[in-house]
C-alpha cells in the first residue's frame, strides 16, 4: 500500500501564513481551475519503437506525404535519414516524443512537423493555434524566429521571441501571437505571472523542447524541469516534443515526458549525420594556473590546423575576447616566422584586398593577409560582418572567436577547434557546459562541400575523461530539481499548484527528479533497496518538509519577480535608514545580476575612468578602485542613469542586461515596502528608484529625451545644448528644427513629436472641501489619442 502522508498542523499554518491560502482545499484559488499532477504511467506508456536501435531501412522519404498545402515550409523534395524516421512518430501520430540525434542532422524540421501536425488539426489557425518552443540560447530563439515567422506568415500564423527582461511587452506577444520562441527562464517569468494577468492563460497545443540536455546543467536544469512539470499540470492535453544531440538515459526522459499520450523515443547514432564528424579529445599537462595552460594552448594550434583542416575554413573557439586576439597573435607570428600565410592558391586577391580597406582595425587588416583574423563582441559590427562574409565565401581560412560564435552566427566549418574547456566566470574558472561544448562542435561539417569533418578539444589530462565520455554519450541526465528546490516550491504554491502536503507529493512525482530516483535512487542519496512507498515518504517527509520550512515570508512576490531566496531576504532587511546610495548597493550584490555579469581585467581602467571623470560624474562615487563584480554593476547602472555614453561594446551589453534584472528587482522592492506600510520615507525612496530604473535615468535628469524612441544619450545631450530641457519644451519646437538639430532626415522630426504627442500629460487640481479635508483630482489630459494604443505600453506608461 502506498505511503498516504497526513498534513500536520504546523506545517498547515507555515502555507497560511506565508502564501495565505487554505491547504486543504484542492483547487487552484488562483487560476480557477482544477489542476492534477499526472505521474501514474499505464502500462508501457513509454514504448521504443520496433526499430529504435538498429534500422533495417534507411529510405528517405517524400514531401509528398505532406499535405500540398503545407509543404512549401520544407524546402527540399525528400527528408533527410534522421527527419524519415521521424516521421512517423511526429506526423502521423499524437505521442509526445524524444529525440536523440547528432548536432546539424536536422532536428529543426522535427520541430516544423510537429507544428504541421498541429496546426491541421485546429479549425481556426490564427484563434486556436499556441504553441511554445523552448531553448536555451537567444540567439537560436532569435534564428528560429526570423525562419518560422517567414514560413508561417502565410497561414496567418504569428511568431513572436520572448527572451529580454520587458514584462509589458511580452505579456502582449503572449496574448497576440500563435508560436512563441523563448528561453526556460523566460517562459518560467511568464508562467508565473498567469495568475496575475488570467486573460492571458491559454491552452497550450505543443511545447517544443530544443537541446533538453540542459536539464543536467546547473542552476538553468531546475528552472526547466519545473518549468515542463508545470506545464504538465496547466496544459495537461498539450503535445511534448524534445530533442538533443545526447541523452543517454533518453527511457528516462521519455517516461517523465508521458502524460495523458503515451511517449515514445528514437536514438539515432552518429551514422545519421550528414557529414560524417571525427572527434578528437587531446589531453596536456595542467600549468600553474588556468591563464598559462590557455597560452599554451596558443603555441599547439598552427600545427593542429595544418594536421586536420586540409586547407579548408577551421574556427577556433577561445573562452575569452583577449584570448582570441591572443591566439591570432601567436599563429601570426608563427606564419611570419615561417613566411608563409594560410590562404591557398585559388584565393581570389584582389577581392580580399578591396574587402581589407573597409576595415577599421588595422590588426585585422594585418591579420588577414595572413588568412587569419579574430572575431568577438569587441569587433565592431561592420568588420564582424566582413569577416563572416570572407570565411562563408572560404577566403578566410581561420577564425579565432569566442564561444558565442557558435551559438549567434551560422558560420560551419570543415574544423573546429575548442582552445581549452574552462572559462573565467564570476571570479572563477569554470568548465564550459555541455551546451556549450556541442553548440561549438555542431559548427564542424559544412553539407554542401564536406563529407567528413573534425572536432578536436584541447583540455587537461585530467579533465579528458570527462569529454570523452562526453562524446560517446556515457553520462546519463541527471536533475537539479534539489538544488533550488525552495525557490521552485514556492512559485508552484503561490501559483495553486501546491496547496497541500498531498499534492506536494503529486507535483514531485511529476517531475524529472523523480523519475530519475526510481531508476538510480543511490545518485540522490537513497537506498536501492527501498520501495516506492519508502521513497516517497522519504521525498515528503525530508526533502519536502525541508524545503517548505526554508520559505521565508512574501513568497509570492518572489515568484511573481523570480527572486531567489537569498535575494527577498536582503530587500526585507532594508529598513527606513536605506537612501537611494544604499539601495543601489544592495541591488548590486543581488544574485541575479551577480550571475548574469562578470568582471574582465581589460575592463578596469574603463570601469575607473567612469568611475573618476570629471565632466560627467557618477551621482554617488564608488570608494577606491573597481575590483569587484558588484562595483562593477554599480559603476554602469549609475553611468546608465546619468546619460553616460559607454564606449565599449561588452560594457553597453552588461549594462542593458544590468539595467534589465535591477528594473525587476526594483518592483519587487517597492511591492515590498509597499505591502508593509511601515515607513513613508522609505517608500517614497523606493518609488524614486522605480521610476529611476524604469526610465533608465535619475529622477532629475535634464536628458529626458532619452525616453524617446531612437534618442540615445548623444542626442539627449543635443537637445540639453540647445535649451530643450524639458519635453514641453521640445514639443514646441518644429519637426525641421529637430531634424537639423539631430543630423537626421525626414520623417524624424515629425516621428519625434507624434511620440510626445502621446506621452500622458496629467492635470493635478486641490480643492479645500472642508477645514482639515482636501480633495484630489489627477486626470490625464491626452487620453482620447492614447486610447489607440496597445494595452500593456499604455498600462506600462500609466504606471
Amino acid at each position: 500500500m502506498d505511503f498516504i502522508p497526513e498534513f500536520p498542523s504546523d506545517v498547515d499554518k507555515t502555507l497560511e501564513s506565508i502564501f495565505n491560502i487554505d491547504p486543504r482545499k484542492s483547487r487552484d484559488l488562483h487560476l480557477g481551475h482544477s489542476v492534477s499532477f499526472i505521474h501514474e504511467r499505464p502500462n508501457n506508456s513509454c514504448i521504443p519503437p520496433s526499430n529504435w536501435q538498429h534500422c533495417e531501412s534507411r529510405k528517405l522519404r517524400s514531401l509528398d506525404e505532406i499535405p500540398k498545402n503545407y509543404r512549401y515550409i520544407f524546402e527540399f523534395a525528400y527528408f533527410n535519414k534522421v527527419q524519415s524516421q521521424c516521421l512517423d512518430e511526429v506526423f502521423f501520430s499524437e505521442v509526445n516524443f524524444v529525440l536523440s540525434a547528432p548536432t546539424g542532422s536536422g532536428k529543426t524540421v522535427v520541430f516544423e512537423l510537429a507544428i504541421v501536425r498541429e496546426l491541421l488539426s485546429l479549425n481556426d489557425l490564427s484563434s486556436e493555434a499556441f504553441m511554445v518552443y523552448v531553448s536555451p540560447l537567444k540567439a537560436l530563439c532569435s534564428q528560429k524566429l526570423l525562419e518560422w515567422a517567414k514560413k508561417f506568415a502565410r497561414l496567418g500564423i504569428r511568431c513572436a521571441a520572448i527572451t529580454g527582461d520587458t514584462l509589458d511587452e511580452d505579456l502582449e506577444k503572449v496574448e497576440t501571437s500563435n508560436i512563441i520562441l523563448t528561453t526556460p527562464e523566460k517562459w518560467d517569468s511568464v508562467t508565473r505571472r498567469w495568475s496575475y494577468y488570467p486573460s492571458l492563460k491559454k491552452t497550450i497545443n505543443l511545447l517544443m523542447l530544443d537541446e533538453v540536455h540542459l536539464l543536467n546543467e546547473r542552476p538553468r536544469g531546475a528552472t526547466l524541469e519545473a518549468l515542463v512539470s508545470r506545464m504538465k499540470a496547466l496544459s495537461p492535453n498539450a503535445r511534448f516534443i524534445a530533442a538533443s544531440a545526447t541523452i543517454p538515459n533518453i527511457e528516462d526522459l521519455a517516461n517523465w515526458l508521458t502524460t495523458s499520450r503515451r511517449a515514445t523515443y528514437k536514438t539515432l547514432d552518429a551514422s545519421y549525420r550528414p557529414v560524417h564528424l571525427k572527434q578528437v579529445v587531446l589531453g596536456f599537462p595542467e600549468a600553474p594556473n588556468p591563464y598559462l595552460f590557455d597560452t599554451r594552448l596558443n603555441y599547439k594550434l598552427l600545427d593542429l590546423i595544418d594536421q586536420y583542416s586540409c586547407g579548408r575554413p577551421c574556427l577556433v573557439f577561445c573562452s575569452t575576447r583577449k584570448g582570441t586576439q591572443q591566439a591570432a597573435q601567436e599563429v601570426f607570428n608563427m606564419l611570419t616566422l615561417r613566411r608563409r600565410t594560410l590562404h591557398n592558391s585559388s584565393t581570389p586577391k584582389t577581392y580580399i584586398e578591396t574587402e581589407m580597406l573597409k576595415l577599421s582595425d588595422k590588426t585585422l587588416k594585418e591579420y588577414i593577409k595572413a588568412g587569419i583574423a579574430f572575431h568577438n563582441a569587441g569587433v565592431s559590427n561592420r568588420d564582424r560582418s566582413i569577416i563572416e562574409n570572407l570565411f562563408i565565401k572560404s577566403y578566410l581560412p581561420v577564425i579565432f572567436s569566442t564561444s558565442t560564435l557558435a551559438i549567434g552566427v551560422n558560420l560551419p566549418a570543415h574544423l573546429v577547434i575548442i582552445k581549452s574547456t574552462q572559462y573565467y566566470e564570476r571570479q572563477k574558472f569554470v568548465e564550459y557546459s555541455e551546451t556549450q561544448i556541442l553548440q561549438m562542435i555542431g559548427r564542424a561539417g559544412r553539407p554542401q562541400f564536406d563529407k567528413t569533418a573534425t572536432a578536436i578539444i584541447l583540455t587537461t589530462n585530467t579533465t579528458k575523461a570527462n569529454y570523452e565520455n562526453l562524446l560517446s554519450n556515457a553520462q546519463p541526465i541527471e536533475s537539479r530539481l534539489l538544488e533550488n528546490l525552495s525557490e521552485h516550491l514556492n512559485t508552484e504554491i503561490v501559483l495553486g499548484l501546491i496547496c497541500s502536503l498531498d499534492s506536494a507529493l503529486l507535483w514531485l512525482k511529476s517531475t524529472f527528479l523523480y523519475q530519475r530516483i526510481q531508476s538510480s535512487p543511490q545518485a540522490y542519496g537513497l537506498s536501492s533497496n527501498l520501495t516506492s512507498a519508502e521513497i516517497d515518504k522519504q521525498l515528503l517527509e525530508g526533502t519536502c518538509m525541508k524545503a517548505i520550512n526554508s520559505l521565508i515570508s512574501s513568497g509570492r512576490l518572489m515568484a511573481k519577480y523570480c527572486l531567489c531566496c537569498e535575494t527577498l531576504s536582503k530587500l526585507l532587511k532594508i529598513g527606513a535608514e536605506c537612501d537611494l546610495k544604499n539601495m543601489i548597493e544592495v541591488f548590486c550584490d543581488c544574485r541575479e545580476l551577480l550571475d548574469e555579469i562578470s568582471l574582465r581585467t581589460k575592463e578596469k581602467s574603463i570601469l575607473n575612468a567612469l568611475n573618476n571623470s570629471k565632466t560627467l560624474p557618477l551621482r554617488f562615487k564608488i570608494k577606491g578602485k573597481i575590483k569587484t563584480v558588484s562595483q562593477k554593476i554599480n559603476c554602469l547602472l549609475q553611468a546608465t542613469l546619468g546619460s553616460v555614453q559607454i564606449s565599449d561594446y561588452g560594457l553597453m551589453q552588461d549594462s542593458q542586461r544590468a539595467m534589465n534584472v535591477a528594473q525587476r528587482i526594483s518592483r519587487c522592492l517597492h511591492d515590498i515596502i509597499y505591502l508593509q506600510c511601515s515607513d513613508p520615507k522609505t517608500l517614497v525612496t523606493a518609488s524614486v528608484l522605480l521610476q529611476t530604473f524604469r526610465a533608465q535615468m535619475w529622477f532629475d535628469s535634464k536628458y529626458l529625451a532619452r525616453q524617446l524612441d531612437k534618442i540615445g544619450p548623444s542626442l539627449a545631450t543635443t537637445f540639453v545644448s540647445a535649451g530643450l530641457h524639458s519635453l514641453s519644451a521640445i514639443e514646441n519646437v518644429d519637426p525641421q528644427r529637430v531634424e537639423l538639430l539631430t543630423g537626421r532626415k525626414p520623417p524624424f522630426g515629425k516621428n519625434v513629436l507624434q511620440q510626445l504627442a502621446l506621452f500622458p500629460k496629467f492635470i493635478l487640481s486641490f480643492e479645500i472641501v472642508q477645514d482639515s479635508k482636501i480633495s484630489v483630482q489627477l486626470s490625464l489630459k491626452n487620453f482620447n489619442e492614447r486610447l489607440n494604443m496597445s494595452l500593456f505600453p499604455k498600462k506600462a506608461q500609466l504606471l
